[in-house]
């Protein structure tokens, strides 16, 4: 049995946005939120670059961004995939940085 992951007698969905580029999907995404008898809020940014299109979009419509840079915190896999060291340190850093990502993302539930 297939049980939904949202039910709408409960309120909106609460639902968190990647982007990493000119937003034009985020854009979208925020408008089909705002419109009246909208299923779902959008309450937070997630993105791995500063200075792009989506934070904009973010900053006009007062949505939270959380920034982190995934290459500069991990380090790049075509590098370390060479070695078995530089895989198990990829692997480390990986897992340190989804999980920071994950508490950031926990504090809007």
């Amino acid at each position: 049995m297939i049980k939904p992951i949202f039910n709408p007698k409960r309120g909106q969905m609460v639902a968190v946005a990647f982007a990493s580029g000119t937003g034009k999907n985020f854009r979208e995404a925020i408008a089909e939120s705002k419109r009246n008898n909208s299923n779902v809020s959008i309450p937070l940014l997630v993105t791995d670059k500063e200075n792009i299109g989506a934070i904009q979009y973010a900053q006009q419509w007062n949505i939270d961004t959380i920034t982190l840079d995934g290459l500069q915190y991990c380090g790049s896999w075509k590098e370390l995939q060479h070695t078995a060291k530089g895989k198990e340190e990829y692997t480390k850093r990986t897992d340190e940085f989804n999980h920071l990502l994950l508490q950031k993302i926990q504090q809007y539930e």
